[in-house]
């Protein structure tokens, strides 16, 4: 977890290379990472319950419903942008 939200393959804010390469100012970069670190570590609990409690199929349908949301939204986007 922590090379992957650190040293990212680009300078973006918040990883190592964008705290050495961007101009931004230190408070923004901290505050980007702070919400990256969450949504990680969200993931990571939510994840962990659902391979532990196999028997939940609820959270099964759910996770998958997201899932496929989650896919179909930016292929949406990428349709309705083409056509403008």
């Amino acid at each position: 977890m922590f090379v992957g939200i650190f040293s990212t393959f680009a300078a973006a804010p918040g990883s190592i290379e964008g705290m050495i390469y961007t101009t931004f100012p230190v408070t923004r970069q901290v505050g980007g990472l702070v919400e990256v670190l969450v949504q990680s570590f969200l993931l990571s609990v939510i994840l962990f319950y659902w391979v532990n409690h196999p028997e939940k199929r609820r959270l099964s349908w759910v996770l998958g419903v997201l899932f496929v949301i989650g896919v179909l939204l930016p292929a949406v986007g990428l349709l309705v942008g083409g056509a403008g």
